[in-house]
C-alpha cells in the first residue's frame, strides 16, 4: 500500500508539473501576443501620422483613421485577436501616432524660438522646448544631469562664482560650460552623451503625455535634432534658415558679451544650415524681416492643422467599433 501510494503521489506530481508547465507556455504565448498587438499599434499609428503629415493639398486625417480602422477590424477577424490585443493594439496606435510629432530646428541665431513662440500661440499647437528641458535638468538637487556633469567637468570653472543653490550644491553656469566645451570636441562629445539620452527620455514622455491629452499639433524646438540623429522620431521636420554672414551678425548682437571669436566657434560646433536643410521636409527662410519670417510661420502653421489628425485613442476604438458592427451586419 505504501508502495502504491508512493506511485500515486509521483504520478499526481508529475501531472502537476505538466500543468504548471502548460500554464507557464499558455501565458507566455498569451504575453506575446499582446506585445505584439501593442508594438503593431505603434508601428501602424506612426506610419498614418506620417503619411498625414507629408500628403500635400489634401485633408486626409479622417480618411487615414477610417481606412486604418478598416484594416485593424480585418485583421483582429482574420487572425482571431482576443480583446486583450484589440485594446492594446489601439493604445499602441496612440503612441505610434505621439512618436511622429513635427520637429522645429535651425542653426542658433536664425529664428527658430521666434518661429517656435508663433506656433505656440495656437490653442490647438503644443511646444515642447528642449532646451528649456536642458536647463531643467541641469539644476543641482533635481536635474538628472547635474551629478555625472560636475563629476565629469567640476574641476573647471563652470559654476556661478559663488553662488549657492541649497547650501552645498554650486549652480552651474551655462555660458562657462559652452565655453568649456564649444572648443573642445572631445568634451562637447562627452558632454552630449550625459544629457542627450536624459533630453530624450523627457521629451517622449512630454510628447505621448499631450498626445493622450488629446492635444491636435506637437512641435518638439529641438535645436540639436539632426546633431543628435533624431530625424527618425519626427513625422515632419521644420528648419529655420538664413545666410551665414546675418547669423553671426544676429547672434552678436543677441549676445553682446561673446567675442567674434567665440561666436564663430558656437556657430562651427552645430551642422551646417545647407546641410541641415537638405534633410528637411520645409525650410523656413529668415533673411528679410520679423513680419516676412512671421507671414510663413502663419501659412505653415495653417497646413500643419489642416494635415495633423488626432487620431486619439477614443476616436480609434470608435471607429474599430463602428467597422466591427459593419462587418457583422455584411
Amino acid at each position: 500500500i505504501q508502495k502504491g501510494n508512493l506511485h500515486l503521489n509521483s504520478y499526481i506530481s508529475h501531472i502537476s508539473i505538466n500543468i504548471i508547465d502548460a500554464s507557464s507556455i499558455v501565458m507566455i504565448i498569451t504575453m506575446l501576443q499582446l506585445l505584439f498587438g501593442f508594438l503593431s499599434g505603434i508601428l501602424t499609428g506612426a506610419a498614418i501620422q506620417r503619411l498625414a503629415l507629408r500628403c500635400n493639398g489634401i485633408e486626409i486625417g479622417m480618411l487615414m483613421k477610417v481606412l486604418t480602422a478598416l484594416a485593424v477590424v480585418y485583421g483582429f477577424r482574420a487572425y482571431e485577436c482576443t480583446t486583450g490585443v484589440r485594446i492594446l493594439f489601439c493604445v499602441g496606435a496612440v503612441v505610434g501616432s505621439a512618436l511622429q510629432p513635427v520637429g522645429l530646428t535651425g542653426g542658433i541665431a536664425c529664428g527658430k524660438s521666434s518661429v517656435a513662440s508663433m506656433f505656440g500661440q495656437d490653442a490647438s499647437i503644443a511646444v515642447i522646448d528642449v532646451d528649456g528641458i536642458a536647463h531643467q535638468i541641469l539644476e543641482p538637487g533635481v536635474g538628472e544631469a547635474y551629478v555625472h556633469i560636475v563629476k565629469e567637468f567640476g574641476s573647471l570653472d563652470i559654476f556661478e562664482g559663488k553662488v549657492k543653490h541649497d547650501g552645498k550644491n554650486p549652480r552651474i553656469h551655462r555660458r562657462k560650460l559652452g565655453e568649456v566645451i564649444f572648443s573642445d570636441s572631445v568634451r562637447r562629445r562627452k558632454l552630449n552623451s550625459i544629457t542627450h539620452p536624459i533630453i530624450t527620455k523627457i521629451m517622449l514622455i512630454q510628447m505621448i503625455l499631450l498626445k493622450i491629452k488629446g492635444t491636435h499639433v506637437v512641435i518638439v524646438d529641438i535645436p540639436l535634432l539632426f546633431e543628435g540623429r533624431l530625424q527618425w522620431l519626427f513625422g515632419l521636420i521644420i528648419t529655420v534658415a538664413c545666410s551665414p554672414e546675418i547669423q553671426l551678425r544676429r547672434l552678436r548682437m543677441r549676445n553682446k558679451d561673446l567675442s567674434e571669436e567665440q561666436c564663430k566657434d558656437r556657430i562651427a560646433s552645430q551642422m551646417s544650415i545647407d546641410l541641415k536643410c537638405k534633410q528637411s521636409n520645409i525650410v523656413l527662410g529668415n533673411n528679410g524681416t520679423f513680419e516676412d519670417l512671421e507671414k510663413n510661420a502663419i501659412a505653415v502653421k495653417k497646413s500643419l492643422l489642416r494635415k495633423h489628425g488626432r487620431f486619439s485613442l477614443a476616436q480609434l476604438i470608435f471607429f474599430v467599433g463602428v467597422c466591427e458592427i459593419v462587418f457583422d451586419l455584411f
